[in-house]
């Protein structure tokens, strides 16, 4: 054989790829300075079969004089036998993982052989008498072993990705395997900063000899860092090396060094605050999923279009004004939402300010906003949860009692509160929470609705006739959407955050009340799966489509506005693809029944029924008694009757405002296509832009289209070169978090008491397509956005969604309709259980198991 540069090997006149033995083996001879590769031997198909008893000897005797425990930290008298194909580990295919690997065989003929043989054997009917299996001595005192790849694995972006366990000291594949606890670190590799974390600068100095070998930059490298024999210094050895294989279409578009920098000056800016500013609090944090959650609801990497709608209508100012109208700090003219190159980032310094009563003195009320930005500093998986978890935001059962232990008894940080802060912080949530659970006026009600609640459902209706007459006017394209815009702002997205509002507080008591055992886990169901929801009425329309008791067109009249991308114009709608979402639809069955309406009434009361229903007379008087001990100024029967209409009604009021959104959209893809624009390119226009031209008569139409195509190319390159690419933390705490950073575990918000074991389907309707044979099955979704409610009309059994909260949308649906559901389970979570075939979801223990 002759050797034909690093990745050819020449073999009676035809060049061919390197196997994985041959590479190892041609690194060995090379002697690498920034690491070591253990000694190996490899056996072709073909000699093992002529020649098995020759090879065991050689096999025997290279042992003997290779594997010396006295200078590698190896097992004695074992050895790994792995795969070498010629179909693995070259430039069109790794097949990482694909053939068999065995550990801990004897050093004997007998287990040789047999481990020989089976490890051919799993090469099947593909086997050839070229490929090879590797034998190699089997590591210990392992301290650090895992995989880095020298670029991104879905983008090709410049990184260096570290995944690594450290805590094995025994196996090398925990990684491989996706059998254990697994952590990620990135760092950009165009980055001349120094290296934060030192354990890794050995296995980036051996990554980029490596590359220098390859003469390339994107490799695949598996290692383990080992304790030596000698107590010298830890040895890294190479374990594999392949090329990452690169299936990209060529891109013009590339994130560069310059990129991360400016993301880096925006994140000093906006950690800034000018002296006597309202802003309280010493430092900034910066999250994708707190609060208004901006990865829930538009995505981590959002087009232009989306990104400023939800901007617009919600967290440029809309949710300042709602938390101001409720008796929290005002906090209008401060945006909720940072975006550094288009990735949205919820500033959480901004949104801690927002969870203060007014009327907590500012000097408790800074000291309360340090706290809570230390608390989640030090607990970063906490990002999505801080409602719960970390901020106090309304008056509930038990909540001096979690002041203080929070505040005093587990306060590790440096701010302090005395009995006085706890008792001036009680009394401002008391009043504030007795203000939301004010009762209107009954009239003909036995029970009456909060005043908050009533006004939300009046303007949520009023939307609904705006919406109508603005549709029926004679308005143009851009002044339609203009007025839209202006109309959901106010009778739309606002009382939906009130809403909103009034349904966290419902499930803060309903689970403060099973936390104080006066109602079980089994009540708590019991109620939410009381509850009159859109998605309840959604699936038994769907059946009822099916079976021909309605029309296609009647199903469309009242769902036809939702998208699974509740924001994304590329998320095509219900009445634009019905067959996507439903494909068991009956095409025009017969309309011999009215069609139903879901809560067509304006009388909020007339969709809330039997509010004490879920709950027997004993809990009624154990719940009545803890509300009389709160020193509630609402009547326990009109405090029952809020948590029933506020998480109801949270629901309902996202479906009302949405139509109008939906309308926005559409309108904005005619105005688009009326000027040559596709729904692609809309998507990278601003709103902004959009509502511009409402003001604007100078332009030609040419002029317009020529100004809006510059936008479109230049949201487009950003999009691609940094949006797309850039890989950025859950929660950024420092300005070095840009360069490098560890990926934090998430931990999932887990959904009923129930268990169940089902297939994985993976839903993405980006590409606009779905999947058949969902009954029965787990969904797989990234977002919990609840325009994904079609999921629920194909009887899934269970649900997994990538981002999302304990009290995000999809959390309280799944609760109502008993679906166990794992819910902001994470990255590293959904992108590993994902590629299972079926899981076990034990919601009561809090498990996620792999079946196959």
């Amino acid at each position: 054989q002759q050797d034909g540069g690093l990745m050819q090997k020449t073999v009676a006149g035809h060049s061919r790829s390197r196997t994985k033995a041959e590479t190892l083996a041609y690194m060995r001879s090379l002697g690498l300075k920034n690491g070591a590769v253990l000694p190996l031997f490899y056996v072709t198909y073909g000699q093992w079969k002529q020649e098995t008893e020759t090879v065991l000897d050689k096999l025997e005797s290279w042992y003997i004089s290779d594997c010396n425990t006295s200078v590698y930290p190896i097992v004695s008298d074992v050895v790994l036998i792995r795969s070498s194909t010629l179909g693995e580990d070259n430039h069109e295919t790794s097949n990482a993982g694909k053939f068999l690997t065995l550990q801990n065989i004897k050093v004997d003929r007998c287990s040789l052989k047999d481990g020989i043989d089976r490890v051919f054997g799993s090469y099947e009917d593909a086997v050839v008498d070229l490929d090879q299996v590797l034998i190699q001595p089997q590591l210990c005192n392992i301290l650090c072993s895992g995989v880095l790849l020298t670029r991104d694995l879905s983008s090709f972006a410049p990184y260096d990705t570290v995944s690594f366990d450290d805590k094995s000291t025994d196996v090398a594949d925990v990684v491989t395997s996706g059998s254990g606890n697994v952590r990620t670190w990135y760092k950009f590799k165009n980055n001349k900063e120094i290296i934060h974390q030192k354990q890794f600068t050995p296995l980036l100095a051996m990554a980029r000899e490596l590359e220098a070998v390859f003469e390339h930059d994107h490799v695949d490298i598996e290692f383990a860092i080992c304790k030596c024999p000698n107590a010298g210094e830890p040895a890294l050895f190479l374990l594999q090396v392949r090329t990452l294989v690169d299936n990209r279409t060529k891109s013009p578009f590339l994130l560069q060094e310059k990129h991360i920098d400016s993301m880096v000056t925006k994140f000093r800016q906006a950690s800034k605050k000018y002296p006597g500013s309202r802003l309280l609090g010493d430092f900034a944090l910066f999250s994708t999923m707190t609060d208004w959650n901006p990865a829930e609801i538009i995505g981590c990497e959002p087009r232009a279009l989306a990104r400023t709608l939800y901007q617009n209508i919600i967290t440029d100012r809309v949710w300042a004004q709602q938390r101001k109208d409720y008796g929290y700090r005002d906090m209008r003219g401060f945006p909720l939402i940072t975006t550094f190159h288009g990735v949205p980032y919820v500033d959480v310094r901004v949104d801690f300010n927002s969870w203060i009563p007014h009327d907590v003195p500012v000097h408790i009320a800074e000291k309360l906003v340090n706290f809570y930005l230390s608390k989640l500093k030090a607990n970063p998986e906490m990002h999505d949860k801080v409602e719960f978890d970390i901020v106090f935001t309304c008056y509930f059962p038990g909540v001096r009692e979690k002041l203080i232990k929070d505040l005093q008894t587990d306060n590790k940080t440096q701010f302090t509160f005395s009995d006085e802060d706890i008792n001036v912080i009680e009394t401002a949530l008391f009043n504030l929470t007795s203000k939301i659970l004010e009762p209107g006026f009954g009239g003909s009600e036995s029970v009456p609705s909060t005043i908050f609640v009533s006004d939300h459902y009046q303007k949520i209706e009023h939307l609904e006739e705006r919406r109508v007459a603005i549709q029926k006017s004679d308005l143009d394209i851009i002044q339609q959407i203009y007025w839209l815009v202006e109309e959901l702002k106010v009778f739309g997205t606002l009382p939906f955050a009130g809403l909103a509002r009034c349904g966290f507080v419902a499930v803060q008591y309903l689970r403060s009340l099973e936390r104080f055992g006066a109602i079980s886990k089994e009540e708590f169901e019991a109620f939410m799966a009381s509850l009159d929801t859109v998605t309840k009425r959604l699936s038994q329309h769907v059946e009822l489509t099916k079976s021909g008791a309605m029309s296609r067109d009647d199903f469309l009249k009242i769902y036809g506005h939702l998208r699974p991308g509740t924001y994304d114009v590329l998320s095509l709608r219900y009445d634009e693809a019905f067959d996507l979402y439903f494909r068991n639809g009956k095409e025009n069955p017969p309309t011999d029944v009215a069609p139903a309406v879901v809560h067509a009434t304006k009388d909020p009361s007339a969709h809330v029924t039997a509010e004490k229903g879920a709950f027997s007379e004993e809990t009624l008087i154990k719940i009545d008694s803890i509300f009389k001990e709160m020193r509630l100024q609402s009547p326990t029967a009109v405090v029952l009757k809020f948590l029933k209409e506020a998480i109801e009604g949270r629901e309902y009021s996202k479906f009302i405002f949405t139509r109008c959104l939906s309308d926005v959209i559409s309108l904005i893809v005619k105005f688009g296509e009326s000027h040559g624009l596709t729904r692609d390119e809309v998507s990278f226009l601003r709103i902004d832009s959009v509502l511009a031209l409402y003001n604007e008569c100078q332009l030609t139409p040419e002029a317009m289209v020529q100004s809006l195509k510059r936008e479109i190319e230049a949201n487009k390159s950003i999009y691609y070169s940094v949006t797309q690419t850039v890989l950025l933390p859950p929660l950024l705490v420092d300005e070095s978090e840009f360069y490098e950073f560890f990926q934090f575990q998430a931990v999932p918000n887990f959904i009923t008491n129930k268990r169940v074991v089902g297939n994985v389907m993976l839903c993405e309707m980006s590409g606009h397509q779905t999947n058949d044979n969902l009954v029965g099955s787990i969904a797989f979704i990234s977002s919990a956005d609840p325009g994904y409610d079609w999921l629920f009309t194909h009887k899934i059994s269970g649900l997994v969604t990538q981002y999302g909260g304990l009290n995000s949308h999809m959390s309280i649906r799944c609760a109502e309709l008993g679906i166990p559901a794992v819910i902001g389970c994470g990255d590293k979570h959904f992108n590993d259980w994902k590629k299972a075939k079926c899981v076990d979801i034990d919601c009561a223990n809090k498990i996620v198991s792999i079946v196959s």
